[in-house]
């Protein structure tokens, strides 16, 4: 039998009318009941399919369509998750944001990965970025200290005061304590000289006590790291000194959503979030500061110092240190959450990728202050001429650049404020009108075709939580969609 659809003819059986046709001259139709009419070839055939058939081919097309269905529903699934808990990830910047909900009078406001916290009526809650509705209450503001308030943290880790006044709020969902260990210091060779309540402090501090931290599960209470951070000896006495007497035994931690900063007399320390000490960084003359990098590890810089001649020290997830980065590394702002880290050198006049073993994969003529956002294959740079650059990840090509201004106050390559925005196919970028105020500029990543603009309202501060973009208002919280 010939394929569906085929003009081929094929051996057909007529209906039985008591007389018969040649069986070697398929085709050919029997002749008139009175056995003189002429013989006349049949119209070209076309097969019926049994029903059974019919119903094998309909399952495998529903069975493939099924298919495809479930796979893009599940590609959808990881894109929005990844989008999520991205740095400036949100889930769909295809037109200008609208308001959504507003909670008026939400004050002292800091984003989470998941949730936006504030205190509303006296009380520190969590607010769901898609609704505004309150969906953690973590007790009144008096007594309740939430944090780390810098980075962003997956979940707000909230500390009675009256439970332990020396409990912080710590990275990756722990608190943390500090304390000095060991025996009493001896004396140093130190003097001061006071007048008018004013005093001079004289020589060094050669002995003082060691410092343990301890990092606990906030939720069950289980030590998930204890580190001891060593004194040492501390060359200019006023750095310990607090008034007209020397303190030796202070110790502060400040926290963010990765690291621990360790302060106190003769202690310096940054640690990782899992408690690893990053020596190198106490190593660095100058004041150094240790950031957590959006795709994984951490970087040191100092405003001034050896790191801000050029060298930037470089770390991985775990804190183990890695080949530093000679010239300024440049992290973005923004992801869509796609896999594979990207590390961009400004050297000069010359922008480098830089793979994880310190081997350089391109070298390209382009200068840029800010790495804006990244995307699993494009990357998007801002000049300090105000014009914006986009690249190929994998070899540094530039394919556009489009002029966008200035980008808005508080925009450096450390984060203070977040100045970008992606969707994976777009990037939003917060820049200063000429006027003034802010204004969102949102391009293609692929082409740097202006898709719209958007003024930003007066006194708004733009973050992205969970997939949606929140404002922190001069008198409350907007959510957007």
């Amino acid at each position: 039998m010939g394929r569906p659809g085929s003009t081929d003819r094929v051996v057909f059986e007529l209906e039985d009318d008591g007389s018969s046709a040649p069986a070697d001259r398929p085709g050919v139709v029997s002749e008139e009941q009175d056995g003189t009419g002429p013989a006349r070839p049949s119209a070209p055939y076309r097969p019926r399919w049994p029903r059974r058939r019919w119903l094998l081919v309909a399952a495998v097309v529903l069975g493939l369509a099924v298919v495809v269905a479930v796979d893009e529903a599940h590609e959808h699934r990881e894109r929005t998750v990844r989008l999520a808990a991205a740095p400036g990830g949100v889930l769909s910047l295809e037109n200008p944001p609208r308001e959504r909900w507003r909670v008026p009078a939400a004050t002292g406001p800091w984003p989470s990965a998941e949730l936006v916290v504030a205190t509303v009526r006296g009380d520190v809650v969590g607010l769901d970025p898609r609704s505004g509705e309150v969906v953690a209450d973590f007790g009144p503001a008096v007594t309740t200290r939430c944090g780390p308030e810098v980075g962003r943290p997956k979940t707000p880790v909230c500390v009675p005061p009256e439970d332990d006044p020396e409990r912080v709020p710590g990275p990756g969902g722990t608190y943390l304590t500090a304390e000095r260990i060991g025996p009493e210091p001896g004396d140093s060779p130190v003097s001061s000289s006071c007048e008018g309540g004013v005093c001079q402090w004289f020589g060094a501090i050669t002995d003082a006590r060691d410092v343990r931290v301890e990092a606990a599960d906030a939720a069950t209470g289980t030590v998930r790291w204890r580190r001891t951070i060593e004194f040492r000896t501390v060359g200019r006495a006023e750095r310990c000194a607090d008034g007209d007497a020397l303190d030796l035994e202070s110790v502060t931690l400040a926290t963010t959503a990765h690291t621990v900063l360790v302060e106190g007399c003769g202690i310096d320390a940054w640690v990782a979030a899992n408690g690893r000490v990053l020596e190198r960084a106490r190593s660095v003359r100058g004041d150094v500061e240790v950031l957590a990098r959006p795709d994984g590890g951490y970087r040191a810089w100092a405003r001034a110092g050896a790191i801000g001649t050029g060298l930037t020290l470089m770390f991985a997830p775990d804190g183990e240190g890695r080949r530093d980065a000679s010239g300024a590394v440049l992290d973005p702002v923004a992801t869509d959450g796609s896999g594979g880290a990207v590390t961009l050198v400004q050297r000069g006049a010359r922008l480098l990728r830089v793979g994880e073993e310190g081997r350089i994969l391109w070298d390209v003529e382009q200068t840029a202050e800010l790495f804006l956002a990244r995307t699993q294959r494009e990357g998007v740079l801002l000049g300090g001429d105000g014009v914006a650059t986009g690249i190929e990840l994998a070899s540094g090509a530039a394919v556009w650049r489009t002029e966008v201004g200035t980008p808005a106050g508080g925009a450096w390559n450390g984060y203070e404020h977040e100045v970008s925005f992606t969707d994976g196919r777009r990037v939003m970028i917060l820049v200063e009108k000429p006027e003034g105020g802010t204004r969102a500029v949102t391009l293609d990543v692929r082409s740097g075709e202006e898709r719209w603009t958007w003024d930003v309202p007066a006194g708004w501060e733009l973050r992205a939580v969970g997939g949606r973009l929140v404002a922190e208002t001069n008198d409350g919280l907007v959510g957007m969609s």
